[in-house]
């Protein structure tokens, strides 16, 4: 039985290295697919370091998005529906968006998105690194238009809440 187990997980451990990999083989599979917690941060010379985190904001509101990565040689942002299939570069969104604006920073690290209107709620943000290896993507993170303002406070309980389907101290069951 161990022998079994042994093997199971050798086998598992293998599967998983190869699509580790096969990114590194220059095949890019596009923004926003086979995306999950890890999935795609790496290919042999491009890590990334800092993904984006979700945004939370009214309408008419700005979104600050920050991903990092090493050994990079530049950086362009996407956007994605909910379901993923339509799909913008984040230079294209202003012209889908009426009044959006989109700047960057720290060389592409940061992208702003100014005036964000209120049916981008729930549209993702994913940042595409370049390197020798083709390119690597950051996590998605979504983009969350309230009808009133959020204070950090309120926003980490949010946060906190709705990832582990408790809040604590309440016993209020997210689902």
């Amino acid at each position: 039985m161990k022998k079994i187990v042994s093997i199971i997980l050798a086998v598992m451990m293998l599967c998983s290295l190869c699509s580790v990999f096969a990114a590194a083989d220059g095949a890019d599979a596009g923004p926003f697919s086979n995306m999950g917690p890890g999935i795609a941060n790496y290919n042999g010379d491009i890590y990334v370091t800092k993904s984006p985190s979700a945004e939370y904001l009214t309408a008419g509101g700005t979104a600050k998005f920050v991903s990092r990565a090493t050994d990079n040689s530049s950086v362009s942002w996407y956007i994605a529906d909910k379901d993923k299939t339509t799909i913008y570069s984040l230079d294209e969104a202003s012209a889908h968006f009426s009044g959006l604006s989109v700047r960057y920073e720290d060389n592409s690290t940061v992208a702003v998105l100014e005036n964000v209107p209120a049916d981008m709620d729930g549209w993702q943000v994913q940042a595409r690194f370049e390197g020798q290896n083709g390119p690597v993507y950051s996590t998605p993170a979504s983009i969350n238009i309230m009808e009133y303002p959020i204070s950090p406070a309120a926003e980490w309980w949010w946060f906190y809440c709705s990832t582990h389907n408790i809040c604590p101290n309440t016993g209020i069951e997210m689902k």
